[in-house]
């Protein structure tokens, strides 16, 4: 593999791969230190030979042999020079060669030429043609036959693929130079109902493999979106494949009956493309053979092992399996010291800055450098454990000061699993904002490296918002989704293509997107490793969050289970590859009728060997609710809260904040029942109640028909929050909308736009009124997507797609 390869597969912060110079060094430093500590080993100085004769004893005789071609082809001096050079290199490895009785290193051999690698076999092929030696290049391919994972059939399903995204393009494209797509939009459109399993990332795939052969311009705008230009690809399309098809022709047939997952295939590289010339009486050179195993590697049809040198400069790794990694953790500490005196020193610079006068500016470097580091943090009284804190002490302050005791101990936890049981009331959703809140200032956790699980489109909302309202911007970035969201994200889809066409079986997201994680694509070798596959899903994730654990179904479980590699850390220490938290309490479990299973959450602390914490003052009810309740959930004999100190309290500050009785009546039938709470709540209204804060609850709807109508005869007004009007996507209004929107399938709100004003144009133009009904609900969504996607912050937030 190359560094490249390894960058892009390993999700690594913003910063990492700014440079590419650096980039590489650090990859390579890395990689350093997980061979030291046993994690890996590499050979990559060994991972590419040419075997070469020469056709002179020495090296004065290879010389003029060679001065007779050069003055023949006119070479520069400096050209003559660089060959002569690569001549006297071939002698020396000739001789270590008899000596080692072992082929000589091709970087090694570059090294000694002062000739870069990518030209070194060139430069050989023209000492051919001089007949200053012959040569052959061995490869090693490692091709999947005849096995899931076939190397014939994954090559067709890219190129038909090649062949529907072509055509979508193209008529994407129209007249125009440059267009935008949302790749998981465009998945679903190219496989409106999933039988392809086309996804982002096959789409992505093959751009990028047009994008090296020149035949298109790219540019990411997010994860999702990217902007394309300068399409060339019919004109090349047709050549690449009768070249990539004969060299799999050639292939198999060198592999004879042999078939199984990554067969090693060892060719010589003229040999290869002197019979791929051959059956395609096509005239190619070895360079445009280069290229095309070199997109095959790519686009993991076959795999080059030993010879990927020779067109990239390239890595040979092995990963040593169920290494222990929990050194990497033990040496942690000797890092640490350095970060730490880096924030000090961040937190002396605002010091710095905060100072008036140039006088103070000026003590106050004297003193850094004059005084021991006791003294001076003594004089400007810095807090010992705030300036090792990557944060300033107010903004560490307005994540921890809100908080009560046991809140604050799950935001400041520590351990990778942890069940929270959360009482009514008692600030559920607050803790977990303030924990990523943590994860994200204190921890310097990046913010994509952070996964919310919601139970609903209103949570998710609530989350996102509470979320920028208190870390700003970087809340953006931050992934909050519902269960089905996720499991479209995973599979690289979206709903707009089917929505209003057809029904869309939401719990089959679910175990598609299950499956997709544990056994990989239907064309993947059978033996991928899940964890890799998990990264390459799910990108560098260190922490998920479920809210409502309580309500999970057997399909949401394996889904956690799935993303958060239960049993499958490489670390003995903990459970799950990806530290996992929940949120929820089994007395609160209303959706049994739904598939909700209680065993989860109960039986959650030692399948995943997890931090039990609690949550039990309420902030909502009054004493006499939460006793009534306490008395009430005390008949489920199997709980998480057991204990009498684990019931739900009032909060201190509230307490003997007694409150109405809690009533509990039977009547003989509903028009009794009727009648009751008719005169309750008109006695309530007598008494200055608004009738908007009264609220009548019913098993059933039909229940509520006699109550409301003897209300409506007192005058007193009411409204069900059932809806028995149209649905909203069949609404004729949302209808238009959506439709206009499909049609500009291309269109990517930029970040400084507003969603709002792109739907209030297109009400103005088609003549309806702000005021409907439904157009005043469309607006409503519009603007809950520009607070949820970050508007105002070029930088950070999401654009938006017709296809969101």
């Amino acid at each position: 593999m190359t560094t490249n390869e390894i960058f892009e597969s390993g999700d690594f912060d913003e910063e990492f791969g700014e440079e590419s110079e650096q980039q590489n060094t650090k990859i390579k430093a890395g990689l350093h230190y997980l061979e030291k500590f046993g994690l890996l080993e590499r050979a990559e100085n060994f991972s590419s030979f040419i075997e070469f004769e020469l056709s002179h004893d020495t090296f004065a005789e290879s010389i003029e042999q060679f001065e007779k071609y050069s003055r023949m082809k006119d070479l520069s001096r400096f050209e003559a020079d660089n060959f002569e050079r690569l001549i006297q290199a071939m002698h020396i490895a000739k001789v270590y060669c008899n000596s080692n009785d072992e082929p000589f290193p091709l970087d090694r051999l570059s090294d000694e030429a002062g000739i870069s690698l990518h030209d070194l076999t060139a430069r050989i092929r023209e000492l051919q043609k001089a007949e200053v030696c012959s040569f052959e290049i061995p490869i090693t391919f490692v091709i999947t036959k005849g096995v899931r994972g076939d190397a014939r059939n994954n090559h067709e399903r890219i190129r038909q693929l090649e062949d529907e995204l072509l055509k979508v393009l193209n008529e994407l494209f129209g007249n125009e130079n440059e267009i935008q797509i949302n790749l998981r939009g465009l998945a679903s459109r190219l496989d409106p109902d999933n039988s392809k399993k086309i996804r982002a990332s096959n789409i992505i795939d093959i751009l990028e493999g047009w994008v090296a052969q020149k035949w298109l311009k790219l540019s990411r705008i997010s994860s999702d979106v990217v902007r394309l230009g300068e399409m060339e690809v019919a004109e090349h399309l047709p050549g690449h494949k009768i070249l990539t098809t004969t060299v799999l022709e050639v292939l198999y047939q060198a592999l004879k009956d042999t078939t199984g997952a990554r067969l090693p295939l060892k060719y010589e590289l003229g040999k290869l493309a002197k019979e791929v010339t051959q059956k395609t009486q096509l005239d190619w050179n070895n360079q445009e053979l280069e290229v095309i195993l070199l997109w095959l590697h790519q686009r993991k049809i076959i795999r080059l092992s030993d010879g990927l040198n020779l067109f990239q400069q390239s890595l040979k790794v092995r990963v040593i399996k169920n290494a222990s990694v929990s050194r990497v953790k033990r040496r942690y500490p000797e890092v640490e010291a350095h970060y730490d005196e880096q924030t000090r020193r961040t937190h002396y610079m605002v010091k710095y800055g905060q100072l008036k006068l140039d006088e103070q500016r000026q003590q106050f470097v004297r003193d850094y450098f004059g005084t021991n580091q006791e003294e001076f943090v003594s004089k400007y009284q810095f807090l010992a454990q705030e300036i090792i804190r990557p944060i300033l002490p107010e903004d560490y302050n307005r994540i921890l000061e809100p908080l009560n005791p046991a809140q604050k101990e799950i935001v400041l936890a520590s351990d990778p699993t942890m069940a929270v049981i959360a009482g009514p009331g008692s600030g559920k959703t607050k803790t977990i904002v303030h924990r990523i809140a943590y994860l994200v200032k204190v921890k310097r956790v990046e913010p994509k490296r952070i996964l919310v699980l919601a139970y609903n489109r209103n949570a998710v909302r609530e989350l996102r918002l509470r979320l920028r309202n208190l870390i700003g911007e970087q809340a953006s970035r931050i992934r909050v989704f519902t269960f089905h969201g996720l499991a479209l994200s995973l599979l690289g889809r979206t709903v707009g293509e089917h929505r209003g066409t057809q029904t869309i079986n939401f719990d089959r997201l679910l175990v598609e997107a299950c499956e997709l994680i544990e056994k990989g694509e239907e064309f993947e070798d059978a033996d991928e490793d899940t964890q890799a596959r998990r990264i390459q899903l799910l990108g560098k994730l260190e922490y998920i969050f479920v809210d409502e654990y309580q309500d999970v179904t057997e399909k949401e479980y394996r889904l956690i289970k799935s993303i958060s590699g239960l049993n499958q850390s490489e670390d003995k220490t903990q459970s799950v590859q990806i530290n996992l938290c929940v949120i929820g309490d089994d007395d609160q479990n209303v959706f049994t009728f739904q598939g909700a299973d209680t065993r989860y959450i109960l039986q959650f602390q030692e399948e995943y060997k997890a931090k039990r914490l609690l949550l039990n003052e309420n902030y909502r009810s009054t004493e006499n609710i939460i006793e009534t309740a306490n008395c009430l959930i005390q008949n489920n004999l199997i709980r998480c809260k057991q204990a009498p100190e684990e019931q739900v309290r009032i909060n201190s500050e509230r307490q003997g904040l007694r409150g109405e009785a809690v009533s509990a009546l039977k009547f003989n039938n509903l028009s009794q029942q009727a009648g009751w709470v008719k005169d309750k709540i008109q006695s309530w209204v007598n008494v200055g109640i608004a009738p908007h804060e009264i609220a009548i609850l019913a098993t059933r709807w039909d229940d509520l028909s006699p109550i409301r109508l003897l209300l409506e005869k007192e005058s007193i007004s009411t409204y069900a929050l059932k809806n028995n009007t149209i649905p909203l996507l069949k609404n004729r209004c949302t209808r238009l909308l959506i439709n206009a929107l499909q049609k500009d399938y291309s269109l990517v709100l930029n970040p400084e736009e507003l969603v709002h004003k792109r739907f209030e144009a297109f009400f103005e133009r088609t003549g309806r009124s702000l005021t409907e009904p439904t157009v005043k609900i469309l607006m409503n969504i519009a603007r809950d997507l520009d607070k949820e996607r970050g508007y105002g912050s070029e930088d950070t937030a999401a654009p938006d797609t017709t296809a969101d």
